[in-house]
């Protein structure tokens, strides 16, 4: 096995990674019943904004599946948070 399969296999986990770390930002945000007072929503705001950016680049730019994937990964649980 070359060190690009290995690194094209290392890279096709960055998804799951990804989603793994905010799933318990999800779940804090989804349980919590009163006002978030410590909740950045410009800080969030702006890693959506960038990681929609990274998406329309792959989709557009590059036309690159893997990429496109990887960044819709961080895309939507941005978007969910």
């Amino acid at each position: 096995m070359d060190w690009q399969t290995i690194l094209t296999f290392i890279y096709s986990l960055v998804p799951m990674i990804g989603v793994s770390a905010y799933v318990p930002q999800i779940i804090t945000l989804w349980k919590s019943k009163k006002k978030l007072e410590n909740f950045q929503f410009a800080t969030w705001s702006l890693w959506l904004f960038a990681a929609s950016i990274s998406v329309m680049y792959g989709v557009f730019k590059l036309q690159d599946l893997m990429f496109t994937i990887t960044s819709l990964a961080n895309a939507i649980p941005l978007a969910i948070v």
